[in-house]
C-alpha cells in the first residue's frame, strides 16, 4: 500500500503518555493486553478512523450514526449499564513491563504496566460506536467520565498502525464476518428496562390467566417451532396496532402506570376473544403436518394478518371511547369465525388486493394490513378508526 495516500491523522497520535495495568495472554494474534480504562481516558486515547479517507484504505466501516446515538441514550437514560469489551490496536511505541512479583499465573497470563509514550498511534479495531456514543454521553453527562471500560490492547509490530493494515483488517473480518446478533424477539423478551418489551412479556403472563395460552405460542428466539405461530417482534407490533401508534408514541403512552394498567386489560381481553373465535388452540395442538399447513395458510398468522387483527382491536376501542364505554364490544369478533382466512383466491382478498397473484403463486400484498384492517372492519360491521385509515 501507498502510505503517502494515507492521512495519517486519521488515527491518533498521542500527545499525552498513559500507564495502565493489564493482564497479559496469548493468543493466535500473539500477545493481548487486556485493562480497565475510565470513558474519559478512552475519549483522550483514541479517535475514529477520518471518513475522507478512501474506501479502500481503510481499515474499519463507517459509524453508523444510528448506532452512536443509541449507546448515548443508553449510558445516558439508564443507570445499570455495562459495555462489551472495546479492541484498540496499538503502534510499537507500546511496550508492557511485567510487574516484578510472582505476577504469573498458573494458566499462563501476566501482570504488567502497558507504557503508551506521546507519539504513539491507536486505531479502535472493534468499538468505534461505542467511542462516539460514549463521547456524546459525556457531553451530556459529565459524571460519566469515571465510569470503566474493558479493553483488549493489540501492539502491532509498526510504527504506524496502517503499515499492519493487512492483518488488522483480517481480524475485523474475523470479528464481524457471519456475526449473528439476537434475534429481535430474543432481546425484546430479555429486555426489562423498556417499558413496551416489558409491557409484552408481562401481556403474555396475563392472557395465560385468562385462558389464552398466548405464551406458549410465541417464538422467542423469533424462528417458529412446532404449535408456534408468532413471534415476540410480531406481538409487539400487534400491541402497537392495538393501541394507535408508533413504537416511541407507545412507550410514552406506555410510560403512564394508570395508562399501562388500562391497555393491559384492554388488549388482555381482547387476545382472549381472538382465541374464542379463531383456532389458535388448534393450531397450538397440531401436528407437526397440520401446523405447517396452518402458519403457512391462514392469514390471521402472519405478521400482516397480526397487525390488522390489531387494528381492529383499536377500532372497537376507540368506537367505546366516543360512545363513552367504559368497555369496547366484544361481539362484533364472532364474525371472525364465518371468514375464509386459510383461502388465499378467495375473492374477498384478491378484490381487496390483501392478496395478489405473481407468476401463477397467490403472494401476500406487503403493507396491506391497513387495507385489510378496513375490509375485516367493515365485514363485521365496525367503525375503521383513524389510525386504521392511515
Amino acid at each position: 500500500m501507498d502510505m503517502t495516500t494515507i492521512d495519517l491523522s486519521a488515527n491518533l497520535t498521542l500527545e499525552q503518555a498513559f500507564e495502565l495495568l493489564v493482564i497479559t495472554g496469548n493468543e493466535g494474534i500473539g500477545e493481548t493486553h487486556l485493562g480497565k480504562i475510565t470513558f474519559a481516558q478512552f475519549c483522550m486515547m483514541t479517535r475514529i478512523e477520518n471518513d475522507s479517507i478512501d474506501e479502500k484504505a481503510r481499515m474499519q466501516r463507517l459509524v453508523q450514526s444510528t448506532r452512536a446515538s443509541g449507546i448515548t441514550h443508553y449510558a445516558v437514560e439508564r443507570e445499570n449499564t455495562a459495555f462489551p469489551e472495546v479492541i484498540v490496536v496499538l503502534s510499537n511505541h507500546a511496550s508492557v513491563k511485567p510487574i516484578e512479583m510472582p505476577s504469573v499465573q498458573a494458566n499462563g497470563t501476566k501482570l504488567g504496566m502497558l507504557s503508551l509514550p506521546v507519539g504513539t498511534r491507536t486505531f479502535v479495531l472493534d468499538g468505534q460506536g461505542r467511542r462516539v456514543g460514549i463521547e456524546q454521553a459525556l457531553k451530556l453527562k459529565g459524571s460519566l467520565a469515571g465510569h470503566h471500560l474493558d479493553v483488549k490492547f493489540w501492539i502491532v509490530p509498526s510504527a504506524d498502525v496502517y503499515e499492519s493494515a493487512t492483518a488488522i483488517r483480517q481480524l475485523f473480518a474475523d470479528l464481524h464476518l457471519g456475526l449473528r446478533k439476537p434475534s429481535r424477539s430474543q432481546s425484546i423478551y430479555f429486555d426489562s428496562e423498556d417499558v413496551l418489551n416489558v409491557f409484552a412479556n408481562e401481556v403474555l403472563t396475563v392472557t395465560e390467566s385468562r385462558g389464552a395460552p398466548l405464551s406458549e405460542a410465541v417464538a422467542v428466539e423469533g424462528r417458529l417451532a412446532q404449535g408456534q405461530w408468532c413471534n415476540m417482534s410480531q406481538i409487539v407490533d400487534f400491541f402497537c396496532a392495538f393501541i394507535g401508534g408508533s413504537k416511541a408514541e407507545v412507550r410514552s403512552a406506555l410510560a403512564n402506570r394508570d395508562a399501562y394498567d388500562a391497555y393491559l386489560l384492554d388488549i388482555t381481553r381482547y387476545l382472549a376473544s381472538l382465541y374464542d373465535h379463531l383456532p389458535y388452540k388448534a393450531i397450538q395442538s397440531a401436528n407437526k403436518e397440520q401446523w405447517k399447513l396452518h402458519v403457512s395458510n391462514n392469514l390471521f398468522c402472519c405478521a400482516i394478518g397480526l397487525k390488522a387483527l390489531g387494528l381492529l382491536g383499536n377500532s372497537l376501542l376507540v368506537d367505546a371511547k366516543v360512545r363513552g364505554e367504559e368497555e369496547f364490544d366484544l361481539a362484533p369478533l364472532k364474525g371472525l369465525e364465518a371468514l375464509p382466512f386459510t383461502e388465499k383466491d378467495h375473492a374477498l382478498w384478491i378484490n381487496a388486493q390483501v392478496y395478489q397473484n405473481i407468476d401463477g403463486k397467490l403472494k401476500i400484498v406487503k403493507s396491506s394490513e391497513n387495507r385489510l384492517a378496513r375490509l375485516l372492519c367493515t365485514e363485521l360491521r365496525v367503525i375503521a378508526s383513524a389510525y386504521c385509515n392511515r
